[in-house]
């Protein structure tokens, strides 16, 4: 049997960030998660908009769109299609990483 490879390496650390309406906080938060020792591929950052704020996913995939010389970590946006709560934010982020080690910041 075959071994495959896998594309990416799997990230050791997943950051889940639940937010609600509040980009420039959220914009300070994610430089001091980006400005991280860790290599880029051992940590990625979920992003859980529960506002549902446009002005939060324009924020996420300005920060995310960096050339990839800048060597960051994976930045995801989600936004809940329903619910509410920073308690449904933070099980919608987890649930949606794989790796082993998760951590939350508010």
């Amino acid at each position: 049997m075959a071994t495959v490879t896998p594309l990416f390496p799997p990230v050791r650390v997943a950051v889940v960030v639940p937010t609600y309406r509040r980009p420039q906080l959220l914009r300070r938060c994610l430089l001091a998660l980006l400005a991280q020792r860790l290599p880029a591929d051992a940590y990625e950052i979920v992003v859980v908009d529960d506002g549902r704020d446009d002005a939060t996913r324009d924020l996420v995939r300005q920060l995310g769109g960096r050339p990839p010389a800048a060597r960051q970590p994976l930045l995801r946006y989600l936004r809940p299609a329903r619910g509410r709560g920073p308690a449904q934010a933070r099980n919608i982020g987890w649930r949606n990483t794989m790796a082993p080690l998760v951590a939350f910041t508010d």
